[in-house]
Formats: structure tokens, C-alpha cells, sequence
């Protein structure tokens, strides 16, 4: 799959990458609705996703990996991806499955957490980045403010975990 300069918006998951190699995503802007459930980008099963420039907002959560017992989500690559705007997570890493290699350079999480009908942040366990399951995670210059709970929880199902400047 090759997708550039797409807009998707509504009340589902807008990207789901499930089983495949070399996927690009680029130049792109994912909207939802808010609805509990909603995902911007799923990714359950790759050898090689690469996500440029693409805005991810106003879903239940932004981005979320997860592999499920036996899969892997190895060797993705983020760029200038911001998930912003969401009820609960920018970012989760979940799954039984193995997340390994993962990196983010100038990734942006903000306000997530967001209630749209108070127009405020109030949920109080939304993660900017909720790292729960990875090996050999990378971090370059990325954004992580103004979310509702902690900005970047790493819970025990993560190892080697490095992050360099932004935060």
C-alpha cells in the first residue's frame, strides 16, 4: 500500500495494516468523531509501515500497535506524525505480540484526553504515549504536552527504550 495526500474522516478506524510488508503512509490527515472505540491508525501485523506527515486527531486513540499473540509490528517508522486531540491515547503500544524497532522522529502528542463536549482536556488516564509492550523503541525530537494524565507512561512489557531531546 501507497497512500499520499488523503483525507479520511468519520467514525471507525481510518487505517488498519494488518499482515503485510512495506506500507507508506504520507501526507495525510486522519479525523474521527470522538467515538469510544475509534482508531486513526491500526497496526496489528507488518514487517516495515513507514508514516510521514500525517495528522491523526479527535479518535478514541491516534495511533495505536498492536500485535496480537505470535505477530509482530517490527521495524516501523514515524515522521512528522501527530496525534492530537484524542479521548484517550496519542500513541499506545499494546498486544501480546512483539513491537521491535520501532522509531519516532518529530512525532507530536498533544491534548489528548480531549472531551468534545466541554471543550476541554478532563480524562485524567489519557497518555500522550502509553508504552506498554516494545523492544528497541526510538524517540528523536518529539512533542509529548498538555495531555490529560501523564505525558509518557512506560509500563513493565517494554525494554530498551531510548528518547533525545523533545519530550
Amino acid at each position: 500500500m501507497r497512500a499520499l495526500d488523503v483525507e479520511i474522516v468519520g467514525a471507525f478506524t481510518a487505517v488498519r495494516i494488518d499482515g503485510s510488508l512495506e506500507q507508506h503512509l504520507t501526507n495525510s490527515w486522519l479525523r474521527g468523531d470522538f467515538t469510544p472505540g475509534s482508531r486513526g491508525i491500526v497496526i496489528t501485523d507488518t514487517g516495515g509501515t513507514w508514516v510521514r506527515d500525517v495528522d491523526v486527531v479527535q479518535f478514541e486513540v491516534g495511533v495505536s500497535l498492536e500485535p496480537a499473540a505470535g505477530k509482530l509490528v517490527a521495524w516501523s517508522h514515524f515522521d512528522n506524525v501527530l496525534a492530537d486531540s484524542n479521548t484517550s491515547h496519542g500513541f499506545q503500544f499494546v498486544g501480546a505480540g512483539g513491537i521491535p524497532g520501532f522509531s519516532c522522529v518529530r512525532c507530536w502528542t498533544s491534548s489528548n484526553g480531549f472531551d468534545p463536549v466541554s471543550q476541554a482536556i478532563t480524562n485524567i488516564n489519557a497518555r500522550g504515549m502509553y508504552i506498554g509492550n516494545g523492544l528497541g523503541l526510538s524517540f528523536a525530537e518529539s512533542r509529548v504536552i498538555n495531555n490529560g494524565g501523564h505525558g509518557l507512561e512506560v509500563g513493565s512489557g517494554a525494554r530498551d527504550i531510548e528518547i533525545s531531546g523533545g519530550i
